[in-house]
């Protein structure tokens, strides 16, 4: 018992000896990011964007349940500043589903930068502005939003694409989220993000031990979406339910400075015609019945 309660005793002063001595998570989580801004700009890079939503809200003995996946595989290339991505957009509502095959090209027009994008359904690629090429590098801006996130701490060491990364987890505002999303070229048909004003979002960015560079962005929309949809009933809430089994955001890069070359080839093009003075980065347009029923359950 003596040599019980001697290695307990032992064990404590070693635990408050580390925790007094040692930084915070905080701090440990900004030397991290200020590690990650040493990262060298790619050439080009592959990037993964995966978004998740399924929910199911019940009012008034109405239930609704609505399910949209959507997986784009980007192909990057910085100096050439142009993208090519190819994906699926997965929709089901009610018991009706629908998968649109997405392939999209961004590219520098005058001065500005455009994606094009064709689900098969005819010649004819819809444009419309986006912000930039779908971006793994992080400004120094960025990079000083992220140091003051809400519950800004490290991780344990992960991994992405079998290579160790290092992680930082926050809280980050609803706007950056919204940048994030303008790699999709569709922000206001999926998600709405103005929706989401005022509030923030659990991520975790994880980063390439090897050489600092972006691996992975992951956002959990759960529980901002859930307060989001219960939000736009008003007042009268009584008797309404609302499940949001998964919603989520994830960015992956990889294969920095791998990607191949490719020919944008010559495209018929069209203006996207649901532009308007808030966002014009509208080029994918959902099916009527989705956005149609949608607007009645939701408004």
């Amino acid at each position: 018992m003596r040599k019980l309660k001697k290695i307990a005793t032992v064990a404590t002063l070693s635990m408050v000896m580390l925790t007094g001595c040692g930084v915070s998570s905080e701090e440990k989580a900004v030397e991290a990011l200020d590690l990650a801004a040493t990262a060298k700009t790619p050439t080009s890079y592959k990037m993964d964007v995966n978004y998740t939503m399924d929910v199911k809200a019940t009012y008034q003995e109405q239930t609704v349940e609505m399910a949209i996946k959507v997986d784009m595989t980007n192909d990057v290339l910085v100096d050439q500043e142009k993208a090519h991505a190819n994906g699926t957009i997965d929709i089901s509502y009610m018991g009706q589903s629908q998968k649109v095959e997405l392939e999209t090209y961004t590219y520098k027009q005058d001065d500005a930068f455009v994606i094009a994008s064709n689900d098969g359904s005819s010649d004819t690629w819809v444009t419309s502005k986006v912000t930039g090429l779908p971006d793994a590098t992080l400004s120094k801006d960025e990079f000083k939003t992220l140091k003051k996130m809400d519950v800004l701490r490290t991780l344990n060491d992960g991994k992405v694409k079998k290579q160790e990364t290092y992680q930082v987890a926050g809280r980050i505002e609803y706007k950056t989220l919204a940048k994030m999303m303008d790699v999709l070229g569709a922000t206001e048909e999926l998600v709405s993000v103005e929706d989401y004003e005022g509030k923030t979002f659990p991520v975790t960015y994880q980063f390439y031990k090897k050489d600092n560079r972006l691996a992975s962005v992951s956002v959990d929309m759960k529980a901002a979406m859930k307060e989001s949809l219960t939000e736009g009933f008003g007042e009268n809430t009584e008797g309404l339910e609302v499940e949001v089994k998964d919603a989520s955001f994830t960015i992956t890069c990889y294969d920095y400075d791998k990607v191949d070359d490719f020919t944008i080839p010559e495209l018929k093009v069209s203006e996207s015609t649901n532009q308007n003075e808030e966002s014009d980065d509208t080029s994918f347009e959902m099916p009527t019945y989705y956005l149609e029923e949608n607007e009645k359950a939701f408004a």
